[in-house]
């Protein structure tokens, strides 16, 4: 009985403290007036969820579910950057909740963006040790969707880096270098008669 009243206590209590992007919410990276403009514009692709309890099944899907609606708010890669470090623990089945989060966030950025997502677009910091070996054997078996980082700040680091580089190669694609303009031909006639008119006194 105490295990279900645990349970059905911790599904009432809200699994997100709070959500936070990148439009206002950035790293201690000095980023210059161009790159700070991208993030000005852009930021909301990258977001912040702080995350509190104890995650079972239960508040674990309804995080997934918090990620998945993030997601549809706008097209495009997005990154995603959990914070556990106001979570207690974790069980198996929160483990993959985890990892379904990282799935989804993951295809937002579809098969062309691959050159430059070839790392995990979900990130997990403040994790207790057992979550975090838990997510280390999923990668080692093929689970890597989830990128383990130190802290808050170092994983929204890489977070707007990644995105800024994924915003430049976007701009590249879209405008391709002008081509110079081919010389204009002068027929051997025109050239000889323009010769003889510089020569003039």
């Amino acid at each position: 009985a105490s295990v279900g009243l645990f349970a059905y206590a911790s599904l009432r209590a809200p699994v997100v403290k709070y959500v936070a992007t990148a439009l206002t919410f950035r790293s201690s990276v000095d980023r210059g007036p161009k790159e700070s403009a991208l993030l000005d514009a852009r930021g909301d692709r990258i977001a912040v969820f702080s995350v509190q309890g104890f995650l079972f099944f239960g508040n674990g899907q309804r995080l997934v579910g918090f990620v998945r609606a993030w997601l549809a708010d706008e097209p495009g890669g997005h990154y995603v950057v959990l914070d556990l470090s106001h979570a207690t623990g974790a069980d198996a089945s929160a483990v993959d909740a985890l990892l379904e989060a990282a799935r989804l966030v993951r295809a937002t950025h579809g098969v062309h963006d691959v050159r430059f997502v070839a790392a995990p677009a979900l990130y997990v910091c403040g994790a207790h040790d057992d979550v975090r070996r838990a997510l280390r054997k999923r990668a080692s078996t093929g689970g890597g969707d989830v990128r383990l980082a130190l802290d808050v700040d170092s994983a929204l680091s890489d977070c707007e880096g990644r995105l800024l580089r994924g915003l430049r190669a976007a701009r590249s694609i879209r405008s391709p270098p002008q081509s110079p303009p081919a010389p204009r031909r002068t027929s051997f006639d025109a050239a000889i008669a323009l010769a003889a008119r510089r020569a003039l006194p």
